[in-house]
């Protein structure tokens, strides 16, 4: 079976902090496989949630360099 995972990005200050939070996305971008971002306009905060297909190792460095990230939090969830 393939490595498959799923992350949910919860992102504080949208409007500020979501260049750098695509950056990273961009720099990891051939590992994730589908991606669908969600905005709270009144709030100004978002979610972005990825379907990543690589291995233990990618999601470990994606999560690491997001966490690096003013604003950012992040979850993941391992499908077997």
């Amino acid at each position: 079976m393939q490595n498959f995972s799923i992350m949910a990005i919860i992102l504080d200050n949208r409007s500020k902090n979501a260049p750098e939070v695509q950056e990273v996305l961009t720099k990891y971008g051939d590992g994730i496989i589908s991606r669908l971002g969600i905005h709270d306009a009144d709030s100004n905060n978002g979610i972005i949630s990825l379907n990543i297909n690589k291995d233990d190792g990618f999601v470990r460095d994606l999560t690491n360099d997001l966490l690096q990230l003013e604003g950012v939090q992040v979850k993941t969830l391992k499908v077997k």
